[in-house]
């Protein structure tokens, strides 16, 4: 029953900390360090092959401190092993830090066929360097990644929030226009979600250490003000977006944007209060329109169309296509942060007519 539940703990961290899982291969990959050759200081070697030891008996192993064993163990090397060691290094060194990186510590040292890489003192201090800037790299790389798993939790959490509020206040009012309101405002939100999630996948493509890694680190740490603030500017610019749309100048700054067919979002006209319910006509979307303010679905064969269409002339839209067009508008002014202002600059350079 003991073992039963270690290996559940076990499969826990590994599962849910996903450092401690890389520790635990990178302790793996650590042992034959410490075979295989007779160490230069037998004392210090046993020291670290205690705490090595340790490490790796422990359910969560610590990566730094398996790092700071790595390269202790260099000094212990004997003469006749530093040689291949430093090769070996340097191998790893020019396929885990950026070329940049590289090619300064290539301008840093003397050429190969210097005298200086046959000296092991000369090579152990090129070594560690190596192994110095490996680590840093590893840490944080690592780092990163867990702030961004950290940042995509508030991600969630906002939208569960925002979603369960939307759901709470459409509830509660059950009126078309609030119901549209709060839909264009969650096409913008949704929009500057996968704005968020697309930046964080490119930032995380490449290496860390390309440029300040501890600053990139302090950005993602208090990232969540800045997602916090993303969400409300995408709800924000959608409800400003179906103001402009409303008032007929969105045409005037963005005439790519009119389309034809079957009614332009730009110029629909606003339906007034006593034109609901209508009566069904030839091209109605649905059989029958509720006369209630609730928002209900029809017959299982319609769908909720008849709920579209008293959400769509709720907010002044002739058909349910130009409410969807709305929606497509609304979910750009949340995923291009641009988008919205772009479109008020052009119209403060209008010309006011009277």
């Amino acid at each position: 029953m003991l073992d039963w539940l270690k290996n559940v703990r076990v499969l826990r961290l590994e599962i849910f900390s996903e450092t401690t899982y890389v520790a635990r291969v990178y302790a793996d990959s650590l042992r034959d360090n410490f075979v295989g050759y007779v160490p230069n200081d037998q004392e210090r070697f046993d020291v670290l092959k205690t705490e090595f030891d340790q490490q790796i008996s422990s359910n969560t192993p610590y990566l730094a401190k398996l790092l700071e064993i790595e390269s202790s163990l260099v000094q212990l090397l004997p003469d006749d092993y530093i040689v291949a060691r430093f090769w070996a290094t340097n191998d790893r060194f020019r396929r885990v830090v950026p070329a940049e990186t590289c090619a300064h510590y290539d301008k840093s040292v003397a050429g190969y066929d210097k005298s200086d890489w046959t000296t092991p003192t000369f090579l152990r201090n090129q070594t560690r360097t190596l192994l110095d800037v490996i680590h840093s790299n590893y840490l944080v790389n690592t780092a990163r990644e867990k702030s961004v798993k950290r940042l995509k939790l508030f991600i969630v959490g906002f939208t569960i929030l925002i979603v369960a509020t939307g759901i709470f206040i459409g509830n509660y009012h059950k009126s078309g226009l609030i119901t549209g309101i709060l839909m264009l405002a969650g096409a913008g939100i949704f929009g500057a979600m996968l704005s968020i999630l697309n930046r964080m996948q490119t930032a995380t493509t490449g290496d860390a250490m390309v440029q300040d890694g501890i600053y990139e680190l302090t950005g993602l740490r208090v990232g969540w003000v800045g997602v916090l603030m993303s969400y409300v500017l995408g709800g924000g610019f959608a409800i400003v977006l179906y103001g402009i749309v409303m008032a007929g100048a969105l045409d005037n700054v963005t005439p790519k944007l009119s389309l034809s067919s079957p009614t332009n979002v730009g110029v629909s006209k606003a339906i007034p209060s006593e034109n609901l319910p209508v009566k069904p006509t030839e091209t109605s979307l649905s059989p029958t329109i509720p006369t209630a303010g609730a928002i209900k679905c029809a017959e299982p064969a319609g769908g909720c169309i008849a709920g579209i269409m008293i959400i769509s002339r709720a907010l002044g839209f002739d058909t349910a296509t130009s409410f969807y067009k709305m929606l497509i508008l609304a979910f750009l002014a949340g995923f291009a942060e641009r988008f919205v202002p772009d479109i008020l600059n052009r119209l403060s350079k209008q010309p006011v007519t009277k």
